[in-house]
């Protein structure tokens, strides 16, 4: 089977933006499928990278890049453009590696315009849900104007998580199936954990962009209060970049914590792996979540987590692997945490392992969307 993924970009060095297709395109390649993915990057100008467009190979993966830099423009605009750059990366892709059987795009956007795509070639169209934007019980007129323009050219819908589902369900009384997104589960899974040491600090860590809906704020008042409560230090290591770090690195010196947190930035799976083998114990507090990759990540390598229940977490995280805890609940944070201080070593390490490696690794994703595959081009009526 020939796939073509169409994405908002693909993942560099600065930027994560599209790793998620291409991890499933690096599943399905693995899986023994003819993959190649289509990036349309429309961010404005201050978002640096090569413009126009590119032909490259991305983790073996054959990419077919348009950059334009757009930015935040009127949908109908943003659309045409996006129409137009699929368009022409799709015959170059064509040109050089025939026909797909199937097209799949991640996130409404890219769905309009692989809808219109999909409706000029007669190709199936597949879209998998990530916005975080529509993972709320009430959306603007406007949004779900635009998201039932893609989802009705699609013959499936996908979405990456059970609570999100039923949000989609309940907001476009469509069917979504569920499928997770890929977790490299292999990078992690070989983490040898080191153990704590006697007398050495229980060490915490976290990884996320460092945006507002990631809780990091609250996190470090919670792990202030924990600190000073627990009989034993602790420490905690927060690895990603984004807007907020000075913020927060100002908050650690203002709260009296700075010589306990340690910000590293962005790090790629081999640093973090590091990380994760020296550590004791993974905590994320975000406000919301249509997944919550980084938890699957932290698990594959042993670790327990704390987690917030809002919306992803809630499908894999339980007893035997963690913590679930309300949103927004300062006191259950300050708990989970100083539980984990103590109880952290009862967890089963390997049980928590191989629990992720049978339900997200790479070889399992690819088979779900192989299946789906196979019955959307079968709806569409492709031999």
């Amino acid at each position: 089977m020939f796939i073509l993924i169409v994405s908002n970009g693909y993942p560099t060095k600065e930027y994560k933006r599209g790793i998620f297709a291409l991890d499933q395109a690096k599943a399905l390649k693995a899986a023994g499928h003819k993959v190649a993915l289509v990036a349309l990057d429309l961010r404005s100008i201050r978002r640096r990278r090569a413009l126009g467009y590119s032909r490259l190979s991305v983790e073996g993966i054959d990419v077919f890049s348009v950059s334009i830099p757009l930015g935040k423009v009127a949908g109908g605009l943003s659309d045409k453009v996006a129409k137009s750059a699929l368009r022409s990366a799709y015959k170059k892709a064509v040109a050089e590696l025939g026909t797909p059987d199937v097209i799949h795009a991640h996130f409404y956007d890219m769905g309009i315009a692989a809808g219109a795509l999909s409706q000029e070639t007669g190709i199936p169209l597949v879209i998998t849900e990530h916005f975080s934007g529509l993972n709320r019980d009430e959306i603007s007129d406007r949004l779900r104007e635009r998201a039932v323009k893609s989802y009705e050219k699609a013959k499936a819908l996908i979405a990456v998580s059970g609570s999100f589902a039923d949000k989609l369900r309940n907001n476009f009384d469509l069917s979504f199936r569920i499928v997770p997104n890929v977790a490299d589960t292999g990078a992690y899974s070989g983490v040898c954990r080191r153990g704590r040491e006697e007398n050495s600090p229980f060490r915490f860590i976290s990884v996320g962009n460092l945006v507002p809906i990631k809780g990091f704020g609250d996190l470090l008042e919670a792990f202030r209060e924990a600190s000073d409560r627990a009989g034993t230090d602790l420490e905690l290591t927060i690895v990603g970049k984004g807007p907020e770090r000075e913020t927060l690195e100002q908050k650690a010196r203002d709260l009296g914590i700075a010589d306990k947190v340690h910000f590293t930035g962005q790090l790629d799976r081999r640093e973090i792996a590091e990380l994760f083998a020296e550590s004791d114990c993974f905590v994320l507090l975000s406000k919301a979540e249509t997944f919550g990759v980084a938890y699957i990540e932290a698990m594959a390598a042993g670790l327990p987590v704390i987690a917030t229940a809002c919306g992803g977490p809630n499908d894999f995280v339980d007893g035997e692997n963690g913590m679930l805890v309300p949103v927004g609940d300062r006191e259950a944070y300050v708990k989970a945490l100083l539980h984990m201080s103590v109880h952290a070593g009862e967890y089963d390490t390997e049980n928590i392992r191989e629990k992720v490696l049978s339900g997200f690794s790479p070889e399992k994703i690819a088979d779900d969307l192989v299946h789906i595959y196979e019955e959307a081009i079968g709806k569409h009526g492709v031999k």
